[in-house]
């Protein structure tokens, strides 16, 4: 998702069912968002 035109973010959203292939385990929910700067 451009901001301007040297600034760029991109969200990445994960979500891991049965971590460890274990369905004991709870499910993991993360985030990450990536800036981008060019020069």
């Amino acid at each position: 998702m451009p901001i301007s035109d040297n600034i760029r973010v991109t969200p990445l959203v994960q979500v891991i069912i049965d971590p460890g292939n274990q369905s004991s385990n709870g499910t993991i929910f993360t985030g990450t968002v990536r800036t981008v700067f060019s020069f």
